[in-house]
């Protein structure tokens, strides 16, 4: 399964990179980080009050998820974040693409890990929701896609 995800997220991440004559109009607008591969986080219907969870869900995943994404994702992301305004910067100074493409590698092993602690996070709602409640998350990121 890990192995699918991994050439999931690498090919994803291959398709979504910008051709080469395109690197530099990417760096004329701001930069953001993006996971790897898009994935619907149950979190957002938590705090709808979509999926009428009960007190006991509520603080058990709050004490699992909330410090997997705050002291484990967002880290990651913001580390990923700062390594690709620094390829940013080496591509604008017409550095050694050996740099670069060392740096991009980086960013790609920090993207995969916080694809991970995402994944983690995943099972997490899967154990503490009902089934009941795991498809009506299932139903309302599938609406959301519409």
């Amino acid at each position: 399964m890990r192995g699918v995800v991994l050439a999931l997220c690498m090919s994803a991440g291959l398709l979504a990179a910008p051709a080469q004559g395109e690197v530099k109009e990417e760096k004329k607008s701001s930069l953001s980080v993006s996971d790897l591969v898009k994935v619907d986080m149950p979190n957002k219907y938590v705090r709808t009050g979509a999926l009428d969870l009960s007190g006991e869900q509520v603080a058990k995943i709050m004490e699992r998820v909330r410090p997997l994404m705050h002291e484990h994702y967002q880290v990651k992301m913001q580390e990923a974040f700062l390594l690709e305004k620094r390829i940013g910067r080496l591509i604008d100074q017409k550095r050694e693409k050996e740099e670069i493409k060392k740096l991009m590698d980086e960013v790609a092993v920090l993207k995969r890990e916080a694809m991970d602690v995402k994944l983690e996070v995943i099972g997490i709602f899967q154990e503490v929701l009902t089934p009941e409640q795991w498809q009506k998350v299932l139903e309302l990121n599938k609406a959301a896609k519409k």
